[in-house]
């Protein structure tokens, strides 16, 4: 009768913990095994505890003889052997990085330079291996920053982040977001010899001009028509009249904020105790505010414009559809907007913002007129999944 029958406290103990700790399944069957055989099980016992034959119980059993730990994990060389070698895989996958859209032109490409043919789900997995994943390309800047100006202005902005911490100053992040009424033009099914026709809508770009704050706080204006350095600056005249304390307002550095009218306001904001500072060049995920205007866009208009409720013309708003917003998120985002809605507990600027999104457009009061309120906590008091993805940073280099 084939037993194990030396084997020390030590080698013991160390095979309970493997049995016990170790994340590979064969490994805790073959350390049971071998203390199952020290304590005496035949081989016909242990056959029917595990599930296998006598010959695979002798292997374990003389794998351990021989080579001890390492005999609980299998050899290479079981198995299938690859298509294609270390080097011929290499060379897949810098073909699949040059053309990423496209597995049918990897696949030409292995027959025409190695004379082989292999499957789609093989180069799948190959790619797979390095953690390549099949997902929506983005937009990018168009340029990168330059070096000295992010090594002379990360560290300025992470102090400002602590004195804000520390209750000195107040910081605010300042962009402008826009659309304008034309759809976009969508993929659909369509019968045969038919085309399904968008109506022209026209209509002039609305804009939002918005200073948000760490603790979720919105200051926000719509404008109708173009942003112009004048109405950044009127902006920040009415922000001045709110400040408390210190308030540092970040902002990229798009043309209307470096104009030279704007740089002469610099000085009379000062004394207001506003002072601007200019993010890197090309760095939009420093802003924070920018995460809330593409949540804005790609998340929650896409999600409300599913819902079936009419457009409350009878509030006296001029609407602007905005149909070239993309499809995301859950219904789950679209009913918390609804709920708050029906709340008292919004404000009443925040329930025009939201009857705005339900209707699937943006609102002004009147047209060519402005309107600006500040949402005290609107976001954590009504919409905690944008707060929750807000706080994530969504993958992006931002801390909260």
């Amino acid at each position: 009768m084939r037993l194990i029958r030396d084997l020390n406290p030590e080698s013991q103990k160390m095979l309970e913990r493997i049995y016990r700790a170790s994340k590979h399944h064969q490994v805790r069957e073959r350390a049971k095994c071998i203390l199952l055989s020290f304590q005496g099980t035949t081989i016909e016992e242990l056959s029917g505890i595990f599930g296998v034959t006598r010959k695979t119980i002798y292997n374990w059993l003389t794998a351990w003889e021989d080579r001890k730990l390492i005999g609980f994990y299998n050899r290479r060389g079981r198995g299938r052997k690859p298509k294609l070698t270390e080097a011929q895989g290499q060379q897949v996958i810098d073909w699949v990085k040059e053309e990423p859209k496209s597995l049918k032109k990897i696949q030409i490409k292995i027959v025409e330079e190695g004379k082989l043919t292999v499957s789609k789900d093989t180069i799948k997995r190959l790619i797979k291996k390095i953690n390549m994943r099949w997902k929506r390309v983005r937009r990018g800047v168009a340029k990168t920053p330059d070096e000295w100006e992010l090594e002379v202005k990360l560290p300025i902005l992470e102090e400002l982040k602590k004195q804000e911490k520390r209750g000195e100053i107040e910081i605010g992040y300042l962009d402008e977001m826009g659309g304008d009424s034309k759809p976009c033009i969508p993929d659909a099914w369509q019968e045969e010899k038919t085309t399904i026709k968008l109506p022209p809508i026209e209509g002039k770009r609305l804009n939002i001009l918005g200073i948000m704050k760490r603790d979720n706080q919105l200051f926000y204006e719509t404008q109708v028509g173009t942003v112009t350095s004048e109405i950044v600056i009127n902006f920040l005249d009415k922000y001045c009249q709110n400040i408390q304390k210190k308030t540092v307002i970040i902002i990229d550095q798009a043309s209307i904020h470096t104009s030279e009218a704007f740089m002469e306001k610099l000085e009379e904001w000062e004394k207001k105790n506003l002072k601007i500072f200019w993010l890197p060049t090309y760095s939009p995920h420093l802003n924070l505010i920018e995460i809330l205007w593409r949540f804005l866009k790609f998340d929650i208009l896409a999600a409300v414009k599913r819902t079936a409720i009419p457009k409350p013309h009878d509030l006296g708003f001029c609407f602007f559809p905005e149909g070239f917003f993309a499809p995301a998120l859950t219904d789950l985002l679209c009913s918390g907007l609804m709920v708050a809605l029906q709340t008292d507990t919004a404000s009443p600027a925040a329930k025009i913002f939201l009857l705005a999104l339900i209707s699937r457009s943006w609102c002004v009061p009147q047209i060519g007129q402005s309107h600006s309120r500040t949402f005290n906590g609107i976001f954590s008091a009504i919409c905690p999944q944008l707060l929750h993805r807000l706080e994530l940073g969504n993958h992006l280099s931002i801390s909260m």
